[in-house]
């Protein structure tokens, strides 16, 4: 039997020097109706002044502020508050996105309860420039896609934590795509999907970030089909289509105007791919 006390859902939040919206990254968790919650907020050695800022929510007992000596990262700081978790359900949210539906929680659980083979259950969001954005929402269909992208939204994510803790948690090891490659894994042993609800608003502080680790992204990628080609359909046409990215961007300069274009008919396909008849 569940015990009433504990929260049902734990969300993790981990935070680097992005005390000017933090504020409202917490403060969209804390306004979800009809839910359980605890909010662990990991400081990761922030020197901007997020220590202080975290000071007021000090008498919320939902919430749960933990400072790291050093900066860990993302993987091993959410690592660390996944372990120290209550909740049966794992949520995520990232310092400078804000949840905007205030059921977003409860419509999750929902669905989760009555599938318990699922293990995750993501939805659809605004993204950084104001467009809204569906992932596939079948299993059959993110499948499809899941070695040629990550057809999930890490803020609009929630997920079983016996599964996360199953399968060990975000790999730390990985420069990017943590949260890709724990999909991957959750995938291996239960059942995805998504939502068609928009219940996030993205926002991408520094406008580098993407710049400044997109080959990383490229060589992830490639990574990610060899690591679990076996598991998912499309592996040799998700080789390819790497492949031919990385020889893409050998040419053409990131986030140039060519660049704008191929992305653009990049997620049309993926997105008339995504929707359901």
């Amino acid at each position: 039997m569940n015990d009433p006390l504990l929260p049902c859902v734990s969300v993790l939040l981990s935070t680097h020097n992005r005390a000017p919206t933090l504020a409202t990254a917490i403060e969209s968790v804390l306004a979800q109706r009809e839910v359980t919650l605890e909010l662990l907020v990991v400081n990761d050695h922030s020197s901007d002044g997020t220590a202080m800022l975290l000071e007021q929510w000090a008498d919320d007992a939902r919430v749960q502020v933990h400072h790291n000596q050093e900066n860990l990262g993302l993987a091993r700081s959410l690592n660390w508050a996944l372990e120290q978790s209550r909740g049966m359900f794992i949520a995520r949210i990232d310092d400078d996105d804000e949840w905007t539906d205030r059921y977003k929680l409860k419509k999750q659980l929902h669905w989760l309860r009555e599938r318990p083979q699922a293990v995750l259950l993501g939805t659809a969001y605004l993204d950084e420039w104001g467009r809204h954005v569906c992932n596939p929402l079948s299993d059959h269909d993110i499948r499809q896609q899941l070695l040629k992208r990550c057809p999930f939204c890490h803020p609009t994510v929630v997920l079983r934590k016996e599964a996360a803790l199953k399968v060990g948690g975000y790999n730390a090891d990985l420069a990017y795509g943590e949260d890709w490659d724990l999909w991957l894994r959750l995938g291996r042993i239960g059942e995805l999907g998504n939502l068609a609800d928009e219940t996030v608003v993205k926002r991408e502080l520094d406008e580098t970030l993407s710049k400044r680790f997109f080959y990383d992204q490229l060589r992830t990628a490639n990574e990610m089909v060899r690591r679990y080609g076996g598991d998912y359909p499309g592996a040799l046409r998700a080789h390819v289509l790497h492949g031919l990215s990385r020889l893409f961007f050998t040419l053409v300069p990131v986030d140039s105007g060519l660049h704008q274009i191929v992305r653009k008919c990049y997620q049309s396909v993926f997105s008339l791919a995504s929707r359901q008849p």
